[in-house]
């Protein structure tokens, strides 16, 4: 590096009284200047110059990388990004002021200012780097974490007065001990397992002070140029090393309240108590569940997803089949892939191409993977039949077209339990119940909803729709009968609503300042949450997931890069934050497998097909575990493909319960060859308005009984000659 020819620098027995602080430092000392000459000693080499570029260019790089690096959008309590952003540029920004203005001509009332500012930048790392570790320590208490804040404050404020005041560097260090102290019994606090925060920032945090604390050693002892006096005069003295080691402490700071703004930020409403014990920390099997994409060899490639701007999933998947909305000119259309056709997907694959509009929703059936319904802007609801292999040619005409829409049709959803049950709703502000294999509208409701409905579902067995709508109300009903409603969250943006565990209903939503929401409510008590969580500040609708053999939801927001994962409980605060799986590109739509499909020889809970803009992307979630064998806790019974009740019966008030089945059958290696009993749909085969050809089907479908009765008669036939002759 060159630099500029100077002034005549000083030796140390020449230099001013106030700036001969380390006898050590033999030359290099420069003459009182003015302002302005100040700044010219940037470009000339004297001893300050290492103090000043040691945390000058520290400083520059912070302003500007440390807000990219902060990741506003996924954390909830922003002000403490905030300071945290302020608390790693004030020490240095008080150095670099300091060094490089020490020998102003204002003689030594200036260099004790400037000393003043110094330590009050190390005064406000102190205090305002200390405040997330406090924070996030304390996150279940909210009062406790108010006395203490306030506390540290106070304490803080004391510690730069002694600063400021104190004769000596030692009881200048030694006015930062209170602080550290305060800091450490957080620290005890985190090892003893009773505070909270992320289970890695502890080692970042004593690492932190580990460094900081050497520093200040090394400064004190004037370690290494007591040993050599003028050796070090101008590069790699004692206060140089200091510089560097307070700008690594700096730095594992930022690692560690990084991982604590992360991972624990999901600030609860419901009051929790004071008392600290250990029972704080819980014990889940799913604490430590992870998310890891598949290789990309067993992702589908080159699949031009859809641009359609609708806060629909997009995708739907089954043990077969994955299902995605794509692009399509003219009209509408989804491809449907066998789970094995993997890697690049050739452009002139054929599509699921009969509606005259873009498609907004798709979804299987639940008792027949290869039945799957879309609806469309053409306000038609279509049923359409995959092949077991896959599309050879194009499908254009559908199994049963259902029209019943004045506007769009952008929400559908199976009866879990009913056979050929599904339920559509539309921008008209209307949900319509159909018998499928009849191709009736049966229940019609229209006059529940004033405005656009943006979610609906049906509870565990079916029984009652759960409805969310512009108007911030969620609606639980027994379609057949009433309807309950009540107001949700307060803001205007899209809301999501699920049925979860007890017939509890968990939603997601928008605050009035547009912050991303979760709650848990119980329908017999609208009046106040459960719980309210606020997530982050991001513009896209969280579509939720919800296992009810795990008691695990799952929140994929649409442009999010991440799916966080909750447990529900009854105990409060009832929804409990597990982790985040995080990747680098964006969800522009998201599949969830059911449980009947995953690999549970690799102790597998979940599995997402996250759309990209060319691409989908199967995502594994997956609870590490030694054993090899089935893990009957990880998968109790689950719903199977048979259902309850049929349509018929269902209509006329009949519910019935999910009938489960055990995933230890379908043990095996792949998902490739589970083999699950489905009943076959009563479906027509033309348009709803066809009503001589439903009774062909229904003659076809007793043709099929008969025959399914006589072919069991001829198996118990040859069961029993095989008997015979073997005696």
């Amino acid at each position: 590096m060159a630099f500029l020819n100077g002034p005549r620098l000083l030796d140390w027995a020449n230099s001013p009284p106030h700036l001969q602080f380390n006898k050590y430092v033999l030359t290099g000392y420069r003459p009182i200047s003015s302002v302005q000459e100040c700044i010219k000693s940037l470009f000339y080499l004297h001893n300050e110059l290492g103090n000043i570029y040691t945390h000058g260019i520290p400083l520059l790089c912070f302003l500007v990388l440390l807000p990219l690096n902060i990741p506003w959008s996924q954390i909830s309590v922003t002000w403490l990004g905030v300071v945290h952003f302020l608390a790693c540029l004030s020490p240095q920004l008080g150095s670099v002021v300091y060094h490089l203005f020490m020998n102003h001509e204002g003689g030594e009332p200036v260099y004790k200012t400037l000393l003043t500012l110094d330590m009050c930048g190390i005064c406000m790392i102190n205090t305002l780097g200390a405040l997330p570790i406090v924070y996030s320590t304390l996150l279940c208490y909210p009062f406790t974490r108010t006395v203490a804040l306030l506390m540290y404050i106070l304490l803080s404020s004391y510690a730069i007065y002694c600063a400021i005041t104190a004769r000596s560097r030692v009881r200048r260090l030694r006015s930062f001990a209170w602080q550290a102290l305060f800091r450490f019994s957080f620290f005890l606090l985190r090892w003893v397992g009773v505070g909270g925060g992320s289970p890695t920032s502890l080692r970042h945090f004593l690492t932190m002070d580990a460094l900081a604390v050497l520093g200040g050693v090394i400064n004190i002892t004037r370690i290494p140029e007591r040993f050599r006096p003028g050796l070090f005069d101008y590069w790699c003295n004692s206060h140089q090393i200091m510089h560097v080691l307070v700008v690594v402490s700096i730095l594992y700071l930022h690692w560690g309240v990084l991982d604590d703004l992360l991972s624990t930020f999901f600030t609860f409403s419901t009051p929790i108590p004071v008392i600290m014990s250990r029972k704080v920390v819980r014990t889940s099997k799913f604490r430590h569940v992870f998310g890891q994409a598949v290789k990309a060899d067993q992702c589908y490639d080159d699949i031009r997803i859809s641009q359609m701007t609708w806060d629909s999933n997009f995708c739907s998947v089954n043990p077969k089949f994955v299902a995605m909305i794509v692009d399509a000119s003219g009209g509408g259309a989804f491809i449907v892939l066998p789970l094995s056709k993997t890697g690049r997907i050739d452009m002139s694959l054929p599509t699921v191409c009969g509606h005259t509009g873009p498609v907004l929703d798709i979804e299987f059936c639940p008792h027949n993977d290869n039945i799957i319904a879309s609806g469309s802007e053409d306000c038609s609801v279509m049923i359409w039949e995959i092949p077991d292999g896959g599309l050879i040619t194009p499908l254009k005409d559908p199994v049963v077209k259902l029209d019943g829409h004045s506007k769009r049709v952008g929400i559908l959803s199976w009866h879990p339990t009913a056979h050929n049950v599904l339920m559509s709703a539309g921008c008209d502000n209307v949900v319509i119940l159909w018998n499928v294999a009849r191709g009736e509208a049966v229940v019609r409701i229209d006059s529940v909803h004033p405005d656009l409905i943006y979610s609906a579902c049906w509870n565990r067995n079916g029984s009652q729709i759960l409805t969310a709508c512009k108007d911030k109300k969620l609606r639980v009903f027994d379609p057949r009968k009433g309807s309950e409603k009540d107001k949700a969250h307060e803001g205007s943006r899209p809301i999501r609503a699920v049925f979860v565990s007890d017939g509890k209903i968990l939603t997601t939503g928008f605050s009035r300042m547009s912050e991303r929401q979760v709650a848990l409510w119980d329908p017999k008590n609208f009046g106040e949450a459960l719980t309210l969580q606020e997530l982050d500040t991001s513009s896209g609708v969280l579509l939720p997931f919800f296992d009810p053999d795990t008691g695990v939801v799952y929140l994929c927001g649409k442009g999010d890069s991440s799916i966080r994962y909750f447990e529900v409980t009854d105990e409060a605060p009832y929804v409990h934050y597990l982790s985040m799986y995080s990747s680098k590109e964006s969800q522009k739509g998201m599949g969830y497998m059911p449980k009947r499909g995953l690999e549970v020889n690799k102790c597998e809970i979940a599995r997402f097909y996250k759309l990209h803009e060319r691409k989908c992307e199967p995502i594994v979630m997956t609870v590490p575990r030694k054993s090899d064998l089935f893990q009957e806790d990880l998968y109790p019974d689950t719903i199977g493909p048979e259902p309850s009740v049929e349509a018929d019966d269902w209509f006329a008030g009949k519910d019935g319960e999910p009938i489960l089945i055990s995933l230890k059958d379908g043990f095996v290696a792949t998902t490739k060859n589970k083999e699950f009993k489905v009943i076959k749909s009563l479906m027509a085969t033309t348009s709803a308005s066809s009503s001589n050809r439903q009774s062909d089907s229904v003659d076809v479908q007793a043709l099929q009984n008969e025959m399914k009765e006589l072919r069991e008669m001829v198996e118990q036939l040859t069961k029993r000659v095989s008997e015979l002759e073997s005696k």
